[in-house]
């Protein structure tokens, strides 16, 4: 009896042990915000409209404060409050004042954004059964876009950029008036660098073609996170640079608070996306005429590979007829490795440079070796100073040398580098442009990064980067005379109503509260506002060096730095007498110091040294 008493005991002890251990996981849970609580009820429909708010938690904040971020169009009369679990929810200020709030009524009177209250869910008797801190945000002059995704989660689209899901959108203006609203052929991540950080880009299909706030029609559209710029208008200001000096196909873009699934994932530029035919870049459409051509889709026929891993690599299908024109028209990328090696079609040039072919995206074997043989022949004249204005435009390749190297873009000419070309009974030139991704640029810096103005990159400056436009502007007389003849003529101008209007203060996102962007992502409008500043300083600062070569005309001093720790083997370009200022990594060699040293002279060379000459052979040398 006594042993039997005795594991009665011990199972009473255990399940009490067991309920305790639930409760604290629970209540540890709760604390994270993880666990399915009546806050996650609770939800705002937005004018009646149908589009849903949720409440936000954000577990990285200390305050265990749930967040209701409302679009700039809410009425708060027409807004109704709805939520499960509770009869309802009683809001209490700082001071002890207590708002009621009925479910299926407008939020309570007296509550005010940005104020933080006690959120008590209570029971039909009045009994608190939950409380948790509360504050709501509203934003202010800023358009709202709704994505309903089908399976009503961005798990999926979000574990993996090649996933997509079909949906709905509601697409509001500023002041509330519905611009869009349909169903959505795909919803999913996009971008590079950019897909892997925490506010990810998106893109989206619609089933027609629209124009979406007087952007060009298309059906095809980019959701822009600017997640490394804080100031969320380094996109905006290269291609207002890039419209203004009149580079064809640059795109424009509208800010919208973006919902998904009711959810507020910060503030982004709704964006046309670089496309042909569509508004972008009107050329002709080869996969169109492939497809019409062939008896089944292109993209079902096989691929060959040429020379793969090699120079001279070209990557195509192997379809059954050809269009009789294969002249144009061609979109093609400059790219990484890894996303080159993702593209359908693509081709490596005879100097190791990769392209994507963008358009047409199933692009022949053919027509693979048409364009890789015209890039081959422009980069050949480009080094030995060849007739190269029988092959390009010469404009709009020194006007995006221009944007590129005044912006001073982190990734010039290695990714996001377009070229285009029509049919040659169209136009027989190859373009460059149009300009794309810009959110690493004016004075953007990476961790532990110094910034230089003061010197031109001829945009080498990456370990993916080009060298083509070096060649061009060191080979090439015609181009570099265009270079110096459009900067006086036309960036020049641009630039000094820029600076004149203090630009970088004065713009389209001048006039929006982002206050809940920094709230979701963690920023804060000290750090914002200081970065804004640091544009309009760069921007001051690198139109005086353009003004001493491009305008003044004074002596450049180019220093060719032979191989570095990252790789890149840039050249950079000085105006005469200036200091060499930092210099590329370079790493010691078993326990031997490494220093630069002037190929010829044997100088060491330091970031006080003083460049005159006009090359110079930067090399390693171990001591």
């Amino acid at each position: 009896m006594k042993t039997l008493k005795k594991n009665f005991l011990l199972v009473v002890t255990l399940f009490i042990l067991i309920g305790i251990a639930v409760f604290t996981l629970k209540t540890a849970t709760a604390e994270k915000g993880t666990f399915l609580s009546l806050p996650e009820s609770f939800c705002v429909n937005i004018n009646g409209s149908g589009n849903y708010v949720r409440l936000y938690y954000d577990e990285n904040h200390s305050s265990d404060t749930w967040y209701l971020f409302l679009p700039s169009n809410t009425d708060r009369n027409r807004s109704s409050v709805e939520f499960t679990g509770c009869e309802k929810i009683i809001f209490e200020d700082i001071n002890g004042n207590k708002y009621s709030q009925e479910n299926g009524k407008s939020l309570a009177e007296g509550i005010e954004p940005f104020e933080s209250y006690y959120m008590e869910f209570c029971d039909k008797d009045g009994n608190e059964i939950e409380r948790r801190i509360f504050q709501y945000m509203k934003s202010e002059n800023v358009a709202s876009l709704f994505v309903e995704t089908e399976s009503g989660t961005m798990e999926a689209i979000n574990s993996d950029k090649a996933n997509d899901e079909r949906g709905s959108i509601s697409l509001f203006g500023e002041d509330g008036e519905l611009e869009y609203r349909g169903d959505l052929e795909s919803f999913k991540g996009r971008g590079n660098t950019s897909w892997d950080l925490d506010k990810k880009p998106y893109r989206f299909k619609l089933n027609e073609n629209i124009s979406l706030f007087g952007l060009k029609s298309s059906r095809i559209w980019v959701l822009l996170a600017n997640c490394l710029d804080k100031t969320n208008i380094r996109n905006k200001t290269a291609n207002g640079f890039a419209r203004a000096m009149g580079l064809n196909g640059t795109t424009s873009s509208k800010y919208v608070d973006l919902y998904l699934n009711g959810n507020y994932n910060g503030l982004y530029e709704l964006s046309e996306k670089i496309q042909l035919s569509s508004g972008s870049v009107d050329l002709e459409d080869l996969d169109y005429k492939n497809e019409k051509l062939n008896s089944r889709a292109a993209s079902s026929y096989p691929k060959a590979v040429v020379n793969e891993d090699g120079s001279g690599e070209r990557v195509g299908f192997k379809l059954d007829r050809n269009p009789e024109d294969i002249s144009g028209g061609y979109l093609i990328e400059k790219n990484y490795l890894e996303r080159y090696d993702a593209s359908p079609s693509r081709f490596t040039t005879a100097s190791g440079e990769k392209y994507c072919v963008r358009s047409p995206e199933i692009a022949s074997v053919k027509e693979v070796e048409y364009i890789a043989g015209l890039m081959d022949e422009i980069e050949k004249r480009a080094k030995t100073g060849g007739n190269v204005a029988e092959l390009i435009d010469l404009k709009s390749f020194a006007d995006k040398y221009l944007l590129e190297e005044f912006v001073d873009n982190e990734a010039s000419g290695a990714t996001s580098s377009f070229f285009y070309k029509n049919s040659d009974k169209k136009d027989p030139y190859l373009y460059a442009g149009p300009p794309w991704d810009y959110d690493k640029s004016l004075g953007y810096l990476l961790p532990g990064e110094k910034d230089d103005k003061t010197r031109l990159t001829y945009l080498t400056n990456h370990g993916n980067g080009t060298r083509l436009f070096y060649n061009l502007f060191m080979n090439c007389s015609d181009f570099r005379e265009m270079v110096y003849k459009e900067y006086k003529e036309l960036m020049e101008p641009v630039l000094s109503e820029y600076i004149a209007n203090e630009g970088w203060k004065n713009n389209e996102y001048s006039g929006i509260d982002d206050r809940m962007d920094m709230m979701r992502w963690t920023s804060t409008p000290e750090s914002t506002a200081e970065e804004i500043e640091k544009i309009g300083e760069f921007v001051k600062l690198r139109k005086e060096l353009f003004d001493r070569i491009f305008k003044k005309g004074e002596k450049l001093c180019t220093v060719h730095f032979v191989g570095d720790f990252a790789n890149r083997d840039p050249y950079y370009g000085y105006v005469s007498g200036s200091a060499l200022g930092e210099l590329p990594d370079i790493k010691q060699k078993d326990g031997k110091t490494a220093i630069w040293v002037n190929s010829e002279t044997g100088e060491e060379l330091s970031e006080t040294t003083l460049v005159t000459e006009e090359y110079i052979e930067a090399v390693v040398k171990y001591k």
